[in-house]
């Protein structure tokens, strides 16, 4: 959401790791006001020189991975099948979120191998 400071905090810890993800994985943030603010979205794209892919909230989201959600910023990990890796992580990580999120996508992955 583009009103949660906590949020707007960790993008450019996200985008930092983006070109360092394991090969055939992806970050994709869904904002939750998309619909209601998309120059809002705009702007903090160019900002900060996104690359990743971000969904505004449609009903098939609202109805799936959204009823996971109860704070923001959360962070969940989601397989090619759709499936929730580990617990959804509530809040940013105090240390450099962008290397904790990094460490927890390799543990998942080397854990399906």
């Amino acid at each position: 959401a583009s009103w949660c400071e906590p949020c707007m905090s960790e993008i450019p810890e996200i985008q930092s790791i983006t070109s360092r993800l394991p090969k055939g994985t992806q970050i994709i943030s869904i904002c939750t006001d998309a619909a209601d603010n998309p120059d809002t979205v705009k702007e903090v794209v160019k900002q900060y020189g996104l690359t990743y892919k971000i969904l505004k909230v449609s009903d098939s989201l609202y109805n799936g991975i959204m009823k996971t959600i109860y704070a923001y910023p959360t962070t969940v990990f989601v397989n090619s099948r759709g499936e929730i890796l580990g617990r959804p992580l509530m809040g940013v990580p105090r240390s450099n979120p962008g290397e904790t999120y990094l460490k927890l996508l390799k543990q998942y992955q080397a854990e399906v191998k």
